[in-house]
């Protein structure tokens, strides 16, 4: 058994092939940071390794897709494991969904150090610290249908700490049993622990808003006696967040500045110096949200935010504000005798009569309904007919209301 403890980086789903994407505002002097995050990210887990002084890296698939890369990404890759092979750190590297191992460009070679793991059958290699074997890796690239079953995985008793190593969705009740040590998985974006020795590395660096919060690599040490510990290792150099905040009703102009200025705050004292993106979700009801709508309040709060904390560095750049009014405002005019009521029980008629079709063409001009935008509008489904009634009803009172 090893007198030392083992040490290894798990990380999964580096995706050199994916930028950051939902950003059509971003300024021009941010376009090379977005462009750059996922390759700095990636860099960061194998500086992590190279710090450590680790015995090896473990990835746990869709590391690259070599036929959407471009010859940027594959020469950052084997930059990286020359890095890694010059001070003996070994790579073990099982294909997912975009990177199976017989997808790699041949004309490329890897290094000697990396071992790559056939999706035909599970291997087992034994990984040695000088002549003493100190780890058993077992592993399989993604099969067919990617749901993943442990017990081709299941390890006899060894002498030293097994290491499996996969792509796919694993249940966590048939890890029970299995002789394993720790399971390195990949296919998953987000940090997930099935169970205190399976793992998802996640994604090094989040690519969306469906994104957020802090993105990297696990480090983990499995001692003489096995016992294990992982340790997070945030390496995201740009982070998306989402960012709810709830507006009284009779809150004014210089309120809601000083409000968002303080969520601001704790937003980049938290990211660390890293880069932020954030989707704001504003709730508010009654005059608030009449202001936010109607003065145009909206457009000069994420105006004010991009000048204020956009243009700093690291930048904080706020990607849209989002208003959900969260009292219905409508219902109190529906019987009104007045061009409001009016107007609302010709929506509601709208709204029960689910069949009826809402005909918006007849408001797009003749020469957009041809384009893109015009037969958006014209054809809403099933699903936003709702919600464009009731922002339609809201509208009506913010234009038509005496108040």
């Amino acid at each position: 058994m090893a007198a030392e403890p083992i040490r290894f980086v798990h990380a999964s789903d580096l995706h050199l092939e994916r930028p950051l994407t939902g950003l059509p505002d971003a300024p021009d002097d941010m376009r090379q940071l977005l462009l750059d995050a996922p390759f700095q990210a990636a860099e960061q887990v194998f500086q992590t390794a190279l710090s450590e002084q680790v015995d090896f890296v473990v990835l746990s698939g869709d590391v690259v897709r070599p036929d959407a890369c471009g010859p940027y990404a594959l020469a950052f890759l084997i930059e990286q494991f020359e890095r890694l092979a010059g001070q003996q750190i070994a790579v073990y590297w099982v294909g997912g969904s975009v990177d199976p191992p017989e997808r790699w460009p041949t004309a490329v070679a890897l290094p000697s150090s990396v071992r790559r793991f056939a999706a035909s059958q599970v291997e087992s290699i034994t990984h040695r610290r000088g002549d003493q074997p100190v780890a058993c890796l077992v592993g399989q690239s993604q099969t067919t249908g990617g749901v993943l079953h442990s017990e081709p995985f299941s390890a006899a008793q060894s002498d030293v700490p097994v290491v499996a190593v996969s792509y796919g969705q694993l249940p966590a009740d048939r890890l029970a049993d299995s002789g394993v040590d720790y399971w390195a998985l990949g296919g998953r974006h987000r940090r997930e622990s099935l169970t205190n020795a399976a793992h998802y590395a996640g994604t090094p660096q989040g690519r969306s808003i469906d994104e957020p919060g802090p993105h990297g690599c696990l480090l983990v040490e499995i001692d003489a006696q096995r016992h294990l510990r992982v340790e997070p290792i945030d390496t995201d150099v740009v982070r998306w967040h989402r960012q709810e905040v709830s507006l009284t009703s009779s809150a004014g102009g210089e309120q809601l500045r000083s409000t968002f200025d303080t969520r601001m705050q704790t937003i980049v004292d938290a990211a660390a110096g890293r880069a932020v993106l954030i989707d704001w979700q504003v709730l508010s009801s009654g005059a608030t949200a009449a202001m936010l709508r109607r003065d145009g309040l909206e457009v000069e709060i994420v105006k004010r935010l991009r000048n204020k904390w956009g243009q700093a560095s690291p930048p904080a750049w706020s990607t849209q504000l989002e208003l959900k009014v969260v009292d219905d405002t409508a219902s109190s005019h529906y019987d009104e005798d007045t061009i409001l009521g009016d107007f609302l029980r010709a929506v509601r008629q709208c709204q029960d009569g689910h069949d009826e079709p809402l005909a918006l063409e007849t408001y797009v001009p003749l020469p957009m309904q041809p384009t893109p935008l015009g037969r958006a509008v014209a054809q809403v489904r099933d699903t936003e007919r709702s919600d464009l009634l009731r922002d339609v009803a809201r509208l009506g009172v913010d234009l038509l209301s005496s108040q």
